[in-house]
């Protein structure tokens, strides 16, 4: 889905999720055209979900990243659910990172617990291929 040449990528983190993750890491989005990728920073997590699900109805995009400070309290079971029917909608992949662990409901054909695996260096300091 998100190979090069399948439609535009919307990476849609909170103010406060970029203050707390930082922005996405270039060579980590090698299988991404860094020239199909939209950054699209929101003040509030309201605001990020509304340019999500707006995002998600556009059969251009190809996938919205919508990232979220802490549990991501405002991706509720509403919300999670209005994400998936406007991702049917415009035929695209939704994925929600929320910086920590949370008990909230939510209505995502599916949930993936992601850990960090370690890696080598690269020649810039930065992460390099997985070890």
């Amino acid at each position: 889905m998100l190979a090069r040449g399948a439609g535009e990528v919307l990476w849609v983190p909170t103010a406060a999720a970029l203050h707390h993750g930082g922005f996405p890491y270039a060579p980590g989005l090698e299988a991404v055209a860094l020239d199909r990728l939209t950054l699209v920073p929101a003040k509030t997590p309201a605001e990020a979900l509304w340019a999500a699900e707006e995002a998600l109805k556009c059969p251009a995009v190809a996938a919205v990243i919508l990232e979220l400070p802490d549990q991501g309290k405002a991706a509720d079971l509403t919300a999670t659910r209005r994400l998936s029917l406007a991702a049917r909608e415009g035929a695209g992949l939704a994925c929600l990172i929320r910086h920590c662990l949370t008990p909230l409901p939510s209505a995502a054909a599916t949930r993936w617990t992601i850990t960090p695996a370690p890696s080598q260096p690269d020649d810039f300091g930065g992460l390099g291929p997985l070890a």
